[in-house]
């Protein structure tokens, strides 16, 4: 009963933040409008036109990390334990410096 109860509550959870996060959007949006502004100030087009190419190269970059712990604790190098974070969370960084540098060449050719 209760490995039932488990992902019912993070999924709930998930439906509540995103919920949350409409509603406030939508509410901010209504008071912009009823004080005369424009709506246009809420339009976050800038800072997410580039999350798909960023969230690819993090995922690359934590596969990456999975398989240098795999070749680390095979090789006997590293404990299981220690190896798989330790290449994950350093591949993850390398990936998201590598994904602002990318962005940025891209910014300046545009």
């Amino acid at each position: 009963m209760e490995a039932i109860l488990i992902p019912f509550f993070v999924f709930s959870c998930i439906f509540g933040i995103f919920y949350f996060y409409i509603t406030t959007i939508k509410k901010e949006r209504m008071a912009l409008i009823e004080s005369g502004q424009s709506a246009d100030l809420l339009n976050r087009e800038e800072g997410n036109r580039f999350i798909g190419l960023k969230i690819g190269i993090v995922m690359v970059g934590v596969a990456l990390g999975i398989l240098c712990g795999n070749l680390f604790t095979n090789a006997e190098l590293l404990t299981e334990r220690v190896a798989f974070p330790s290449m994950v969370f350093l591949f993850s960084g390398l990936a998201l410096v590598v994904s602002y540098a990318v962005i940025e060449r891209l910014k300046k050719k545009n």
